[in-house]
């Protein structure tokens, strides 16, 4: 059993650093006119315009950070790629980032990849965007799997038609 949850820790992990970009040089005057909206998100969720919640790895706790602080530390020169999706259902990105915020700033949930949904002791990033729109927006914005991972990769397909994440932004 050890085994199996280092191995999807590691899987996780994988996919969390593959999920970022780089800032290039030759698309800051685009940067800097991109907005980042409340609810944005994919492997972090912002809950204002220059604000993200994420959650990093074992140990660590729920945080806040403005987004360029973000974008600097995973995207900046490290030849990574951070992808910014969208909700184009009115207001659900407000909702989403309300639920967040309340939920999981300074809370005590620690990152912990784990089968249940409905937690909020152990979360992740992936799980927490997809609780903020389940519980926070609407609980037909995403499927219900009941025990289930939501990977980086998967969150935008567990999002049903009228919910639908777009790609905004790629860094």
């Amino acid at each position: 059993m050890k085994l199996i949850s280092k191995s999807i820790y590691l899987s996780f992990i994988f996919f969390i650093f593959s999920l970022m970009l780089f800032t290039n040089q030759s698309f800051a005057n685009d940067n800097k006119r991109f907005q980042l909206k409340p609810g944005d998100g994919h492997c972090s969720l912002a809950i204002d315009h220059d604000t993200v919640l994420q959650i990093e790895g074992p140990g660590d706790k729920p945080m806040t950070e403005d987004f360029e602080s973000y974008r600097d530390r995973y995207g900046k020169g490290k030849n990574e790629w951070i992808k910014v999706y969208r909700c184009s259902h009115p207001n659900a990105g407000t909702k989403a980032a309300q639920w967040a915020k309340k939920h999981y700033e300074n809370s005590d949930s620690e990152y912990l990849v784990t089968f249940n949904l409905k937690s909020e002791t152990f979360t992740y990033s992936t799980k927490i965007i997809y609780q903020a729109y389940k519980y926070g927006v609407d609980k037909n914005s995403v499927s219900d799997h009941g025990l289930y991972i939501i990977s980086p990769y998967a969150l935008t397909d567990n999002f049903t038609d009228e919910y639908k994440l777009k790609l905004v932004k790629t860094y």
